[in-house]
C-alpha cells in the first residue's frame, strides 16, 4: 500500500496567547456604481484596520521561517492553538469555545501565502487544526509545515502501510 510521506518540516511558533481575531471580521457595505446609464448597487468588501493589524503581527512572527524559494509541490499544514487558562484541571483539554477553528486558520494561511511560503494555497493537501487549553507559560500558536511529498511503501510490524 502507498502512504504519503513528508520529507521536510518547517516548525514555526508564535508565542503568547493566540489571537482571537479572525478573517470573518472583515467588512462589507453597499455602494453604487453607474451601469447602462443608471446607478446600480453592489456589495463592496473591505478589510477592517484591525484585521490588517492582525495580519501584520502574524507576518512579523512568521517571516523568519520563510523558505528561500516558495515551495512548489504539495504542502501539509498542522496548526495547534494553545489558549492559556489558570484552571490546571483544563490544561491539555480541547477548547470548545470561540473563536471558531476554521475561521482562525484563514488568516494564518493567507499570511503564509502572502509571504510566499508557497506559490498558491491550493498546494495545501493536508490541513489539521486543533485548539487546546494550556498553562499560561505554554500558550502559543504552533505551525508545522510539511513539504517535499513522496509516495512510498512503508513496512511495519503489522504489514505494509
Amino acid at each position: 500500500m502507498k502512504k504519503n510521506v513528508w520529507k521536510q518540516l518547517i516548525p514555526m511558533m508564535i508565542p503568547g496567547e493566540p489571537e482571537r481575531m479572525t478573517d470573518q471580521q472583515k467588512g462589507e457595505c453597499i455602494k453604487w456604481r453607474p451601469s447602462g446609464g443608471k446607478m446600480v448597487p453592489y456589495i463592496h468588501h473591505f478589510t477592517k484596520d484591525k484585521v490588517i493589524a492582525y495580519h501584520n503581527r502574524l507576518a512579523y512572527h512568521l517571516l523568519r521561517y520563510r523558505p528561500e524559494e516558495p515551495i512548489t509541490g504539495p504542502v501539509g499544514v498542522y496548526i495547534t492553538w494553545m489558549f492559556p487558562t489558570d484552571k490546571k484541571k483544563d490544561w491539555g483539554k480541547p477548547k470548545t469555545t470561540r473563536p471558531d477553528l476554521d475561521n482562525m486558520a484563514k488568516g494564518i494561511l493567507d499570511v503564509l501565502t502572502d509571504l510566499k511560503f508557497w506559490k498558491d494555497d491550493n498546494q495545501i493537501v493536508e490541513l489539521c487544526l486543533v485548539k487546546y487549553w494550556s498553562s499560561p507559560e505554554g500558550a502559543g500558536t504552533f505551525i508545522n509545515l510539511y513539504h517535499e511529498h513522496n509516495d512510498q511503501t512503508i513496512e511495519t510490524e503489522d504489514g505494509v502501510i
